[in-house]
């Protein structure tokens, strides 16, 4: 008889379960301390190197239930994997938990690879609320149903990896997320993606709530979720990923402190930045297409690298979303920088209000074809100065000021009409009034007119 054999058949003649040598840890009862022995169907606590399994399953458990393990050790090595499943739950309508918590401020977990796996009827889970815990990977989702969760609300952590998996292969219930209230984290590559094949909708979520999420590359996929809300989170690259038209991938800034290195939107997805957010600043924004909106409702954007061009395109292809009765325009704000921010149109300048200042931009570049951005009065994205542009204007002269146009602001706007334009600039000019700013004046029309009079005779 070899030395297994014996081992197995003294564990028998004892009453006790026979575990193989070399097996790996599993834990055993409904609730209790990592650290205690007896937790475990080895008699050992797991050590550096093993593959730890929280799963719940009815051949261990002799029915079904929950696992709730209170993680209290202190690794100074890692364990070479540590799988956190439910595997055969109750039903789906019960959902099981197997739950690994860990609070103790002097505790570590050290693991090459953190598996919170899924099925149909239960999810795993891991919370930190204090001490540290060191990932070489984590995978979150791995199985075709169910949830899988990740909940920070103190301590620190690490990961060189962390992937959230979405999506079903056949009916689930449960999510994928990733969700921090407190504490730091320090990630290499946070990622979301689609499972291939997947049959029934399911989201992975990023949801930032506070605490710090530092992160190198971040990757938000199709149909996929990441909320700021209230969290500082410090970005090198920002990837936004969108599918077809029923896989919008969505970003939402509401509060925090944000500071993202890189921002590129492709396919269906949003950015959206939440009224009262403020300013956003990144180095570089790239938006593939008109699929890709970003939502500004009273914020602003600040790209540090920026490219006028590049933003001319996204407003043309739609990409620029204000509130209504706005329009997005972009502005230098210093050297290679550039603001993009929901204005009135016709406002060159950026100062919201729609005044001669614009109209002096507008009228010395009228009729320029090609090569005009919004401070030149093209305020449509067409690269031209035209009369569109100035219906754009004429339209929102005036506006945000705190009464209607007085006499005295006609006049002006005469008097600022240039020379070279002659003739032709004010007949666009009388016939853009006689359509556009008889609305917003309590003069008549031909009152207008009168005032151009003696203008379109010194021509």
């Amino acid at each position: 008889m070899n030395r297994n054999a014996l081992y197995r058949a003294c564990l028998v003649s004892l009453g006790l379960s026979p575990v193989a040598l070399g097996a790996d840890p599993s834990w055993v009862i409904p609730t209790g301390s990592w650290t205690i022995p007896a937790n475990w169907n080895t008699a050992s606590v797991p050590a550096a190197g093993d593959n730890a399994i929280i799963d719940v399953k009815a051949p261990v458990w002799g029915g079904y239930g929950n696992a709730t393990v209170n993680f209290d050790a202190q690794y100074t090595s890692p364990l070479a994997s540590l799988k956190i499943v439910v595997s055969e739950g109750q039903s789906i309508a019960t959902h099981n938990f197997a739950h690994v918590i860990q609070t103790d401020p002097t505790s570590i977990l050290l693991v090459d690879y953190l598996n919170l796996a899924r099925s149909s009827r239960g999810h795993g889970q891991y919370t930190l609320n204090g001490g540290a815990a060191s990932v070489g990977s984590m995978t979150m989702g791995e199985n075709t149903r169910g949830g899988s969760v990740w909940e920070q609300n103190g301590g620190t952590f690490t990961a060189q990896t962390a992937s959230l998996i979405g999506g079903f292969t056949g009916s689930g219930l449960g999510s994928v997320m990733f969700a921090q209230t407190g504490g730091v984290s320090t990630i290499d590559h946070l990622e979301t993606v689609e499972r291939a094949g997947s049959t029934f909708p399911g989201v992975a979520t990023v949801q930032l709530s506070g605490g710090v999420l530092n992160v190198t590359n971040l990757d938000i996929g199709s149909k996929d979720v990441l909320t700021v809300n209230g969290a500082m989170m410090n970005v090198g690259s920002l990837a936004i990923a969108g599918g077809g038209s029923n896989d919008i991938t969505n970003v939402t800034f509401t509060t925090g402190d944000i500071a993202v290195d890189h921002i590129a939107m492709t396919g269906f997805s949003v950015l959206l930045l939440s009224p009262g957010f403020g300013e956003l600043r990144t180095e570089t924004l790239t938006v593939g297409s008109g699929s890709s909106k970003i939502s500004f409702n009273d914020n602003s954007v600040v790209v540090d690298d920026g490219d006028l061009e590049a933003v001319r395109l996204m407003g043309r292809q739609s990409s620029l979303v204000a509130p209504a009765g706005r329009r997005v325009g972009y502005w230098i704000v210093e050297a290679g920088a550039v603001r993009i921010a929901p204005t009135l149109s016709g406002d060159a300048d950026g100062n919201a209000t729609v005044n001669l200042v614009d109209f002096n931009a507008l009228a010395s570049n009228f009729n320029t074809m090609g090569g005009m951005h919004w401070s030149d009065g093209d305020f449509d994205y067409d690269g031209n100065v035209n009369l569109v542009d100035f219906n754009e204007l004429a339209a929102n002269f005036n506006l945000s000021a705190s009464t209607d146009p007085t006499p005295e602001d006609w006049s002006n706007l005469t008097a600022a009409i240039p020379e070279p334009s002659g003739a032709t600039f004010m007949t666009v000019l009388l016939f853009s009034l006689r359509n556009h700013w008889h609305r917003r004046c309590r003069q008549s029309f031909g009152q207008i007119e009168n005032r151009f009079a003696p203008v379109i005779r010194q021509i």
